[in-house]
């Protein structure tokens, strides 16, 4: 049994280094997405992006916003997605970043934006 018991304990090790190496590429991968978010000023671009409503059944009605309604989901590009929501992803990886770098972390539904953004 102590045998299985430490092949397990093993596992776990060498499963876990795998979980750390993937934090830190995430890690290096939102600080990228987040330079870029604000470097080219991004927000702004969203608030500009057409937007259209989305009809009950879950797709784009067709009909675009007469001003972008960042609530709705940009129609440019096929995202799908609303500038809240986009918005809401970039806080979450600014919280990321900010757990990564022993900093506090703000309380918030980041699983909830985690899912409805990687769709």
């Amino acid at each position: 049994m102590a045998t299985t018991l430490n092949a397990e304990a093993l596992q776990v090790a060498t499963d876990l280094m795998s979980a750390m190496a993937t934090m830190k590429s995430l890690g290096a991968q939102i600080q990228d997405v987040v330079d870029r978010y604000n470097k080219l000023g991004i927000a702004s671009v969203w608030a500009a992006m057409t937007t259209g409503p989305m009809a009950a059944n879950g797709t784009i009605s067709g009909a675009s916003d007469t001003t972008p309604n960042p609530l709705h989901p940009i129609l440019e590009g096929s995202l799908n997605r609303s500038e809240t929501d986009l918005l809401s992803g970039i806080t979450a990886c600014e919280q990321f970043q900010n757990f990564l770098g022993n900093e506090a972390v703000t309380q918030g539904d980041y699983l909830a934006t985690v899912l409805k953004l990687a769709g």
